[in-house]
């Protein structure tokens, strides 16, 4: 029986990880915790062994200064080398610093082989600025991702940036992603509704992953939809988990808990908006057939590849087109498209990662 190390970090990637679990197959899993590490909560709900990390942190790993992301990197090297013993496989969401340590730790040790299951739509390349220049020493000046042996997708889009970052092509597969597969079964997409009177509005985690300007953007974007009068509409805000602005300044709008389950939210409502840049939540609201609208605050064709792909294809506005109307210029999706983003492989996914790990 191959043992199998599955590094966790959120509940959106154990989503992604559960569905393995699942199948009968001839693999033993163990949960390496690193929730610790991001200030969040894994709600784990099956009888896998659990390995946690034992680090403390003030705050998040990814919003520390340099100097503190290098002292949690030491003393995270240092803890694998005493908790982590021998794997066939280990498998982990998006490979950032330490997931990366944690695979080449393994990779040199036991030659354990190293899967990648993103848990998202990978929009973003990488910016080539100063400082993840200087980040590139950390990983050997190599591509980080193609430390994988192969690296799962959700679509085409994020296949083409990861190309672009400089990956191995030959590694990266197209499956669509488990916790994507519901959103092409139709008892879970039938529901709708069929007003305009009830618009969600999702954010983004910008500043935490180092887009300064554009959380700026946002936050920007926020306090203009507070100060219109918008009596005759039912607005939502939706803070993402990481996202740090002060949404008590919102006084006209109502902000959700920012731990309510995403589908939940987004089939409460009939339109879902976001602006400045795309988000994952953006396209499963168009798989739920709901109206869906992008506000375009900034041109990011520089980071993001598909950025003219995505305003060419659905419904954008400006920033400076916010109204009291704006929100009637949300359409529905095309599928097609959609399929881009968010395969319909998704249905198989299980299946597609199962048998090439095997």
């Amino acid at each position: 029986m191959k043992k199998v190390l599955i590094c966790s970090i959120d509940n959106e990637n154990l989503k992604n990880f559960n569905s393995l679990l699942e199948n009968d197959n001839n693999l033993k899993f163990t949960f390496f915790d690193l929730s610790n590490l991001h200030k969040n909560q894994i709600n784990y709900n099956n009888s896998a062994k659990i390995i946690c990390s034992s680090i403390s942190l003030k705050k998040p790993f990814y919003l520390l200064n340099i100097v503190e992301r290098l002292k949690a990197i030491y003393l995270f090297k240092k803890e694998i080398k005493n908790i982590i013993c021998e794997y066939d496989i280990v498998i982990c969401g998006r490979i950032g610093i330490l997931e990366f340590e944690l695979i080449k730790y393994l990779k040199k040790n036991f030659q354990t082989l190293a899967y990648s299951i993103n848990d998202s739509i990978l929009i973003y390349h990488e910016q080539a600025s100063f400082f993840k220049k200087l980040r590139m020493i950390l990983y050997g000046f190599k591509v980080r991702q193609n430390i994988c042996d192969k690296i799962f997708v959700s679509g085409q889009v994020s296949k083409q940036t990861l190309i672009k970052d400089g990956v191995d092509e030959n590694k990266i597969i197209i499956s669509g992603l488990p916790r994507f597969k519901k959103y092409f079964d139709q008892s879970f997409t039938k529901r709708q509704k069929n007003s305009n009177n009830c618009l969600l509005v999702l954010t983004g985690a910008h500043k935490w992953n180092g887009y300064n300007e554009w959380q700026i953007d946002q936050d920007n974007f926020l306090k203009k939809l507070n100060s219109l009068n918008l009596n005759h509409l039912s607005i939502n805000i939706k803070p993402h988990p990481r996202d740090n602005f002060n949404f008590k300044q919102l006084k006209n709008l109502n902000i959700l808990n920012e731990k309510m389950d995403i589908d939940k939210v987004i089939d409460n409502h009939d339109i879902v908006i976001c602006a400045t840049s795309l988000s994952t939540a953006l396209i499963q609201a168009g798989l739920l057939n709901k109206k869906t609208l992008f506000v375009k605050t900034r041109d990011l064709d520089h980071i993001m590849d598909n950025f003219n792909f995505y305003i060419s294809n659905f419904p954008t506005i400006d920033k400076n087109e916010i109204d009291a109307n704006f929100f009637l210029k949300a359409e529905k999706n095309k599928h097609n498209i959609l399929n881009q983003y968010i395969s319909e492989k998704s249905l198989y996914s299980p299946e597609i990662i199962l048998n090439e790990i095997k």
